[in-house]
């Protein structure tokens, strides 16, 4: 018998549908089509099935990056406001903790995937790079981008102003978002692939680069350490910040959105975060902070004969003495100190032992075994910074915050490629660095953590009030003191 072959039409039509039904089963597979974008990018889909009741099993693991607000180990202790966060987390569902921490902002999301950590923590903005890759909790907090620089110095008579160049926006950060509504004006943003936030935070600190734009949760972190840094206007809207989980660990999700949602962490969140969070209202030019004022003409202070009478034991005019006894004391002779420092010259109980001193001992004792110290600071420095001017600074520095931590800095200065033998702009924002674990733990720093800012301001002001001393004292037509002390 004979059978009739098909037309190419219906042949065509059987091809069709075969290819749409092979579609279909694929399309069913799959779970459809990605609704949202990235769904189709590398690292988008989880690589294993691991939820809350797996993790229970087991550990709860965060992938963290690097950064102040993040996660930073220093001796001793673990810091970072996500990390202290998770922390709570892992108490309120009852789970042992686990870090893992990732190289680079760029690692978080292959981690978290492929399971080896469970919460991505990186201060993430969940409508950022990860959309359509990772489920996010909801906010903890809130961010804006804020233009950061270094603040207008007016200090001696050498006067700078502040940058004008373009800002530099770091390699990744809350704000890259399709759609983010930037507000510049005329102010130029860069990309600058190479450095992440605190990195490009360090080349403004250090003055190598003029100015960027950070979120304002890192400048608020690191606004009291540095005083040199002017916080100008914020140039966008705020994004939301949250942690990323696989999308399909939604019971971990939720159990972070009910842990968000609790009072009481709502309650300990804001204290955390009060913590990790300065003042970032704009600081204005750089000044000398002094506010004594003697009349021209009269004394400096109530005791310009006792520092006069040291004269001879310091290279530097006897103002100076005047000017550290404003400083430390303000002329109070009975002081003390939150450190335990002492008298009209604040030494420390430990400095004024080495100069065979104690409470016995007379007020004039006290200013010339001052006015040694000083001396002595002054040799230490005396091979490594010959400039009698910059030598000062050195011995000022020393006398606040110890030669020990100046040393440091020296060291710290010298392998950021600045003059160690200059203190403006050079050790003195090396110094600063020193209160950033990242730096105080570097084999140059051998006496560890030092709040550097403080010193920052204790060397201007006493400069600078010298400096005002020793002028009144010339318009005076005084000819005491020597003519070529240094200012």
């Amino acid at each position: 018998m004979r059978t009739e072959r098909p037309s190419k039409l219906a042949r065509r039509w059987r091809a069709g549908f075969a290819a749409l039904l092979v579609f279909g089963v694929l399309f069913l597979w799959t779970g459809g089509l990605p609704a949202r974008r990235g769904a189709t990018e590398p690292w988008s889909l989880p690589l294993v099935d691991r939820d809350l009741p797996a993790i229970r099993k087991d550990t709860l693991r965060i992938a963290v990056v690097r950064d102040p607000l993040v996660y930073e180990e220093r001796p001793g202790a673990i810091t970072g406001l996500e990390y202290e966060l998770l922390e709570r987390f892992a108490a309120f569902v009852e789970l042992p903790l686990a870090v893992v921490v990732a190289p680079s902002p760029d690692s978080l999301l292959p981690i978290v995937q492929r399971g080896e950590a469970d919460i991505a923590a990186g201060l993430l903005n969940p409508h950022g790079a990860y959309e359509g890759k990772l489920s996010f909790s909801r906010a903890y907090r809130h961010t804006a981008p804020v233009l950061v620089q270094l603040r207008e110095d007016r200090r001696l008579g050498k006067e700078t102003v502040a940058p004008q160049g373009p800002a530099l926006l770091p390699a990744t950060f809350p704000f890259d978002a399709e759609g983010y509504a930037w507000s510049p004006d005329s102010l130029q943003l860069i990309r600058d692939a190479a450095r992440q936030g605190e990195e490009l935070l360090i080349e403004v600190i250090l003055g190598r680069v003029d100015r960027a734009v950070l979120p304002d949760v890192t400048l608020r972190a690191e606004a009291a350490r540095f005083p040199h840094l002017e916080f100008g206007r914020t140039l966008g809207p705020e994004v939301p910040l949250a942690f990323g989980v696989r999308r399909n660990a939604n019971r971990l999700r939720k159990a972070l959105d009910r842990w968000l949602k609790d009072p009481d962490e709502q309650e300990a969140r804001e204290v955390l975060t009060q913590v990790y969070g300065g003042d970032l209202r704009p600081r204005g030019p750089l000044v000398l902070r002094s506010i004594h004022r003697p009349a021209q003409g009269g004394p400096i202070s109530p005791y310009d004969s006792l520092f006069q009478a040291q004269q001879s034991l310091i290279p530097w005019d006897w103002e100076l003495l005047a000017a550290l006894a404003f400083k430390e004391s303000r002329y109070d002779t009975l002081a003390i100190g939150i450190r335990g420092a002492r008298g009209l010259m604040q030494v420390m109980p430990s400095t004024a032992e080495g100069l065979g001193l104690d409470s016995a001992h007379s007020l004039a004792d006290h200013v010339r075994a001052s006015a040694r110290y000083l001396a002595q600071l002054d040799s230490i420095w005396m091979r490594s910074v010959k400039d009698p001017d910059q030598r000062l600074r050195f011995a000022l520095a020393s006398y606040n915050a110890g030669p020990g931590h100046v040393l440091d800095a020296q060291r710290l200065a010298r392998g950021l490629g600045l003059d160690p033998a200059a203190w403006e702009g050079h050790v003195e924002r090396a110094l600063l660095l020193l209160a950033e674990p990242r730096f105080f733990t570097r084999p140059e720093a051998r006496n560890g953590y030092v709040r550097g800012s403080l010193t920052f301001l204790y060397v201007r002001d006493i400069v600078g009030t010298y400096q005002r001393f020793r002028s009144l004292r010339e318009l005076a037509g005084d000819p005491a003191g020597k003519e070529d002390a240094p200012a």
